[in-house]
């Protein structure tokens, strides 16, 4: 520990693990809303999906070209993948929260100290658990970030896809069953 904790005065101490604590439960809350948000995502882009499925079946029925049936699967894979990645944003992970097991006040470095050095020792510890959320908060963010843009760009990967093959002169064909 440093000899800058040893110095602080016990109402800085409390004051820190106080504040400390306070942004894990913040942390706590966002963490909780990213996940609420991320399992709406999954749910639209996973409705989507079966939506653009069940009108690629009707298509494939009615004998629709293979312009509008290839487009439709792309769109329809776009947003199932976009649905995977919010579903791996939900994946659960080790996340931290406020307060400290009973136990962690009874190791040897901080049973003999001060106050001030104990309170302090585990404000160093609150530290690398707001490190450690802030890295799974990124992590999952990213996740819905992809799934959000995949499936954002699924009808117009799906229209460039039905173009290309409308207007391709070899996939004029028609897909029958």
């Amino acid at each position: 520990m440093s000899s800058a904790y040893k110095r602080a005065p016990v109402e800085v101490a409390q004051e820190i693990i106080r504040l400390s604590e306070l942004h894990l439960q913040s942390m706590l809350t966002i963490s909780i809303a990213a996940d609420q948000r991320a399992a709406t995502l999954a749910g639209i882009f996973t409705t989507g999906t079966v939506a653009t499925l069940a009108a690629v079946a009707a298509a494939v029925s009615s004998g629709m070209g293979a312009a509008i049936i290839g487009g439709g699967v792309i769109c329809a894979l776009f947003l199932f993948v976009g649905s995977l990645f919010c579903v791996a944003a939900l994946w659960p992970t080790n996340f931290h929260v406020a307060g400290i097991h009973p136990k962690s006040w009874l190791n040897g470095e901080t049973l003999f100290g001060s106050r001030a050095e104990t309170l302090l020792y585990h404000a160093q510890n609150y530290q690398e658990r707001i490190d450690h959320n802030i890295g799974v908060n990124k992590r999952c963010s990213k996740l819905q970030k992809r799934g959000a843009a995949l499936a954002c760009a699924a009808p117009v990967v799906g229209v460039a896809v039905w173009v290309l093959l409308h207007f391709w002169p070899a996939t004029k064909a028609t897909i029958s069953i």
